[in-house]
């Protein structure tokens, strides 16, 4: 096909000549997802890609959609969630992050153990669920790895129940799987929430032992928004010194999908970073993992994951952000490897985790732990035949 026709049809566009859904189609999609809401959300900031879209139906520009401009009465009406005659960029924007937080929940194979709940701090919302064989009054004697996860919502909602398969795929492993909750937004404002985030993992390693874990082998990850602050706890030692802890007690990261590598970067583009991470430039490079990215300070192995976004078609911007955050753990020495998952969408690389078919981004990241453990294994192993100090040496006078 001509470029020059491609790049000005409205049915293709950054999918470099696939034929991507018209924006009735786009709605369309949209009102599909509501089969999995009960009742209306606040209103929710627009991202981009969801604004781009709604604009091409809002023909007078009045951030407003009639009967007239989304012609299809049943999409019309599944749209329209306060029954007012119109609809805004809002409401659709609502659909699109309730759907994200319901896919979350869909696909807990029955199987999943119970977990048990604990708290980490005072506040109702500084709680955590253990997947595994629980506590007990003495430390266990199998001492299996624990991997924490941090759940997404853009920093303002979300829940620790959101775990999908992952505590029946860590379980299936011999894994301890630990879910956190953490204080939301407004109150959970950075840097609340990453404080939150390192009390919960100093908390699971004083209490790995009891819980049947090992607290020399806990690995962190999170999805979106929990992506986002396992990246940034692990990069900025200041949140778990303050908690007592070191990043010598993470063992690994698997960073799930979030842009907010350079907060700085895509707060500047307004939306939803802007409105999270507001206009304060020192306040948002704080809230930065890359800025905090520095050889020496022991930060964890890394696996970085990324999708195509939210639409039908990759977002060329979070490949650029995954990689260059990559890049700039690597210039530090830190190991780490890019998963490129753009043949899912950002709900999608969340849900499909733990899938017996999802050899792609599961199956990396079973090869990443492993390789991570094998390493824990191998110096373990070194550490215990090192001849033991000649009690007459120098190095022992006094």
């Amino acid at each position: 096909m001509n470029q020059s026709v491609a790049s000005h049809s409205p049915r293709f566009d950054r999918c470099q000549g696939q034929r991507q859904p018209t924006a009735a189609v786009f709605l369309l999609a949209i009102a599909s997802l509501l089969t999995f809401e009960t009742a209306p959300a606040p209103a929710q900031q627009a991202d981009a890609e969801t604004r781009k879209r709604f604009e091409r139906f809002d023909r007078d520009s009045d951030g407003k959609l009639t009967r007239q401009e989304v012609p299809r009465a049943a999409v019309f009406s599944r749209l329209d969630r306060n029954d007012d005659g119109v609809i805004t960029i809002e409401e659709v924007a609502g659909v699109v992050e309730r759907a994200d937080q319901r896919a979350d929940q869909r696909g807990v194979p029955t199987s999943a153990a119970r977990p048990q709940s604990y708290s980490y701090g005072e506040h109702r919302l500084q709680q955590l669920d253990v997947y595994g064989p629980g506590s007990s009054a003495e430390p266990s004697a199998a001492r299996r790895p624990v991997m924490v996860y941090v759940h997404g919502g853009g920093w303002r909602r979300g829940d620790k129940a959101a775990v999908g398969r992952k505590p029946s795929y860590f379980l299936d492993q011999d894994w301890i799987f630990v879910s956190i909750n953490y204080r939301l937004i407004p109150e959970g404002a950075h840097p609340t929430n990453v404080q939150d985030v390192a009390r919960a993992l100093a908390w699971v390693h004083d209490h790995a032992e009891r819980l049947g874990g090992d607290p020399d082998r806990v690995f962190l990850m999170g999805h979106s928004a929990g992506a986002h602050l396992a990246s940034l706890v692990a990069t900025d030692e200041r949140h778990l010194r303050a908690a007592g802890k070191s990043l010598a007690m993470l063992q690994g990261v698997i960073a799930l999908d979030t842009n907010a590598y350079d907060v700085t970067k895509v707060a500047a583009v307004g939306g939803l970073y802007h409105q999270v991470f507001g206009d304060d430039s020192a306040g948002q490079r704080d809230a930065s993992p890359a800025f905090h990215v520095a050889a020496g300070k022991g930060i964890p192995p890394f696996l970085v994951c990324y999708s195509r976004g939210i639409g039908p078609c990759p977002d060329p911007r979070r490949a650029h952000f995954a990689r260059s955050f990559a890049d700039a753990l690597s210039a530090a020495d830190v190991p780490v490897q890019v998963m490129d998952a753009s043949d899912r969408s950002h709900g999608e690389i969340n849900v499909r985790f733990g899938a017996a078919d999802d050899s792609k981004v599961t199956g990396r990241a079973t090869e990443f732990l492993q390789r991570q453990l094998s390493r824990l294994d191998d110096n373990e192993t070194s550490n215990s035949t090192l001849p033991a100090a000649d009690p007459g040496s120098a190095a022992t006078q006094p």
